[in-house]
């Protein structure tokens, strides 16, 4: 059984041991059988004095994932090294098919972020996919297939 704290009809604290107020009221606190509640990513949220399943779930945790994916980064050296690891791209020859914009942001960023839209862009030049990409950020490499 868990134990939840609602400070102005919001879930507030979860515990899975509290101490009972003397007159066994613990003021604020509510019990559920659910035992995989979270308040990071809200399954369950409070609604007409119950907990019950949060309907928008499934969407808020895949919004959640892809900033946290966007918010990747990677030094110019894990990107040169996954590059050549995978490709046996060189810097001068990824550096031939940029814009001269693109080569500007290539020569001079000092880290990549996943959000980047050059990223997108010379990635799919390259052939790799979104999925593709988002691995390299968070592994520094390239899925092996």
């Amino acid at each position: 059984m868990l134990y939840i704290e609602i400070i102005n009809n919001k879930p507030t604290r979860v515990t899975n041991n509290i101490k009972v107020a003397e007159n066994n009221h613990y003021q604020n606190m509510i019990t559920t059988d659910y035992d995989d509640y979270t308040l990071t990513n809200i399954k369950y949220i409070y609604s007409n004095g119950q907990i019950v399943l949060n309907p928008n779930y499934e969407q808020e945790k895949q919004e959640q994932e892809e900033q946290r994916i966007l918010q990747l980064h990677l030094t110019k050296r894990d990107l040169l090294l996954a590059l050549y690891d995978d490709k046996g791209l060189t810097p001068d020859q990824l550096k031939a098919n940029l814009n001269d914009r693109a080569k500007i942001e290539f020569d001079y960023a000092e880290k990549y972020y996943r959000f980047n839209p050059l990223i997108d862009s010379v990635g799919t030049e390259l052939g790799y996919t979104k999925e593709q990409l988002d691995y390299l950020f968070e592994h520094k490499e390239f899925p092996q297939d």
